[in-house]
């Protein structure tokens, strides 16, 4: 019997107009009702996330950030803050190179982008970031009030990403910080061995539960790790080619409540089999 669920947010959770489908809210409960827990685990910081329980009427656990930080309730499960010099190697090199650079904390950003990242990401989180130079990691550090968790490096397209992919790459950052791409045209730098996938071993260990007894769900590339060590791992339909070679099932559109339809597949139809 699965006792844990994770779930992405943007291209899973969440419907491409931002709500969440009422069949996957009365899931979730449903799930969360018959002693499951369930982890919003995004890339997203808290303060971009925290209303979801709210939403959901649940109170699950946030892992965010790729799983840089695991929080149930108050309890601190996991905090990965990434190096100084992670961060200012990272820095240096994409600074002037894209559009867009953004560092985040557990409930505040900085950036350092002109009016339309500026106003789009305050539109996004509902919470304007601090705009600021973003190459001195103390400085950084000082404006969020936290531990810096990862720096976000972003363009309208993904051809400048993707050469600073390549660029970050190739400069061997990868030996002090983890590469992530979690959109078409967003790459994240994390701290070293940071993933969506550690947090599945990190929420194991910690209650106690089997991986096998886990279901992840996810869209892109950076749930990729995370569906892996799940024991079952369940791409949305809408998810990226190489994300769905790797699930165990491919289940509906975030657009079409595929978080539920699984569910009623392998958790509600299970608790059915084993009741009779």
């Amino acid at each position: 019997m699965y006792k844990l669920i994770l779930t992405d947010v943007d291209g899973t959770l969440i419907h491409s107009d931002w709500t969440i489908g009422e069949k996957t809210k009365e899931a979730l409960q449903r799930a969360d009702r018959m002693g499951l827990r369930v982890v919003i685990s995004t890339g997203r910081f808290l303060k971009g996330v925290d209303f979801l329980g709210t939403e959901l009427g649940i109170k699950p656990i946030y892992s965010t950030i790729n799983g840089a930080m695991i929080k149930d309730g108050e309890d601190y499960l996991f905090v990965d803050p990434i190096s100084r010099d992670a961060y200012e190697r990272a820095a240096r090199v994409a600074q002037g190179s894209v559009r867009c650079l953004m560092a985040f904390g557990e409930n505040r950003y900085c950036i350092n982008s002109d009016d339309y990242f500026f106003d789009l990401q305050a539109r996004f989180f509902n919470l304007e970031g601090i705009r600021m130079d973003l190459t001195d990691y103390d400085a950084v550090e000082k404006a969020l009030g936290s531990p810096v968790l990862k720096l976000l490096v972003k363009d309208k397209e993904s051809e400048p990403v993707d050469i600073m992919f390549n660029k970050l790459s190739e400069s061997g950052i990868g030996d002090v910080a983890t590469l992530v791409k979690s959109g078409t045209s967003i790459l994240e730098v994390l701290a070293k061995g940071t993933s969506k996938g550690k947090s599945v071993t990190v929420l194991s260990e910690h209650f106690g539960i089997p991986k096998e007894e886990i279901i992840a769900f996810g869209d892109f590339d950076n749930d990729i790790d995370m569906l892996k060590e799940a024991g079952l791992g369940i791409g949305m339909a809408n998810g990226s080619k190489a994300l769905l070679e790797v699930a165990d099932y491919i289940t509906l559109s975030n657009d079409e409540d595929g978080i539920a339809t699984a569910l009623e597949k392998f958790v509600f139809e299970g608790d059915r089999n084993e009741s009779n």
